[in-house]
């Protein structure tokens, strides 16, 4: 009974189980207030500069060189999550289709549409919380995390059926 439930037909049933908590994910996020969103990124970015600051300035930034470069990097962390994050909803829908379609330029097509077509419900969904737009630069900075991960996938899985070396 469970090696029949484990067979390879039903387990691609569950195949987009990880797309579907990223979507999860990524809506929760953008169902956060703006004041929310601004304390978890200012914290990420407070972090960055902490590990930066120790890493390459062996800890000599001061207080307020620190704020600065917070301040200066707040904007750029954050559209880097909004890529980041499509740019795995991208991975999480482009290789479970690879399942049920085996021509991986249509698998990229499909996996494109789908990830901006989410990208802009998002953003819609951003209009009705509290302090938050829906804005189509951020569903582009969404679409530019989602191209270079469809592009990579595209690539290397190309060059694994090409068996191509470089």
């Amino acid at each position: 009974m469970i090696s029949k439930f484990f067979d390879k037909k039903n387990l691609k049933l569950f195949a987009f189980i990880p797309a579907i908590i990223m979507m999860v994910i990524i809506w929760g996020f953008s169902g956060s207030d703006a004041n929310d969103s601004g304390k978890l990124s200012l914290e990420v970015t407070k972090r960055i500069v902490d590990i930066g600051n120790k890493v390459f300035k062996h800890g000599t930034l001061t207080t307020e060189e620190k704020d600065a470069l917070v301040s200066k990097l707040h904007t750029p962390v954050r559209k880097c999550a909004h890529m980041t994050e499509y740019a795995l909803l991208a991975i999480c829908i482009f290789l479970p289709l690879t399942l049920y379609i085996k021509e991986y330029s249509k698998v990229f097509n499909a996996t494109v549409m789908f990830c901006v077509f989410y990208a802009s419900t998002d953003e819609f969904h951003q209009i009705f919380v509290e302090g938050r737009a829906g804005r189509l630069t951020d569903v582009m900075i969404d679409s530019v995390g989602i191209l270079l991960a469809s592009i990579i996938l595209l690539f290397i899985l190309n060059k694994k059926k090409n068996k191509i070396t470089l």
